[in-house]
């Protein structure tokens, strides 16, 4: 039950009053309910919030979901639509063993993961020196990179940064492209790899995003995915 205050269009109308003590309270207006708040300060709004009879503004950034590893052969999510653009973040990927960080564009409702076309370039620094210790170059291979082919190690903290993906309707020609920045901690330096890819010469559009581990499980760590409607 809930203690109820309503603003009656029937019989003498005016203001009507109904209390108990559970503590939720109910606006009414000719006795149907428009607005809850319970014991614990929660509103629900029995219609969408609007200002001046218009929606809410929101903002051109929304949150897919979060995904969370623990011992896990990948992060994934499917079912995906309606946004060209997408903004992974990522916090702490540790690989059960050390090993890259890589990914998968999937099309389709099962999905069916693309193993093949992708091409991008990489370079790495060990974050405790102003020396490039590494680049790396994938030309038509199986899979996307976050780590560059360079491994985090199962120990310190594991991969964390952003990736950007662009094209993913395919509306505006073959090319689905990526961009990230990752760094993380191997136990004594801290390396940072950067670069850009992009899966060539497939214009079906992606439905699916998977993040795993090369010949490992993902031993811990989160990321979110975002679209991007703008």
């Amino acid at each position: 039950m809930a203690s109820i205050i309503n603003a009656s269009t029937s019989g003498a109308g005016g203001l009507i009053t109904t209390a108990d003590n559970s503590g939720t309270l109910q606006l009414q207006t000719a006795g149907t309910t428009a607005m809850t708040i319970n014991s614990s300060q929660v509103i629900n709004f029995a219609n969408t919030p609007t200002i001046g009879g218009s929606a809410f503004p929101s903002g051109a950034m929304t949150l897919i979901s979060t995904k969370t590893a623990s011992s896990s052969a990948n992060l994934t999510w499917t079912g995906l639509s309606g946004y060209d653009k997408y903004l992974l973040i990522f916090e702490n990927l540790l690989p059960a063993t050390s090993n890259d960080v890589r990914f998968y564009f999937g099309e389709g409702s099962t999905p069916t993961y693309i193993s093949s076309g992708y091409y991008f370039s990489t370079f790495t620094a060990p974050g405790n020196s102003n020396t490039i210790t590494g680049s790396g170059r994938g030309a038509n291979v199986a899979y996307g990179t976050i780590t560059g082919g360079f491994s985090p190690a199962s120990t310190g903290s594991g991969a964390s940064g952003i990736m950007f993906f662009t094209n993913f309707l395919c509306a505006n020609g073959s090319n689905t492209s990526f961009i990230f920045n990752t760094a993380w901690f191997d136990g004594t330096n801290y390396p940072s790899t950067s670069g850009t890819g992009v899966l060539t010469a497939d214009t079906t559009a992606k439905t699916a995003l998977q993040i795993f581990v090369n010949g490992a499980n993902i031993a811990s760590g989160s990321a979110s995915l975002y679209g991007i409607s703008s």
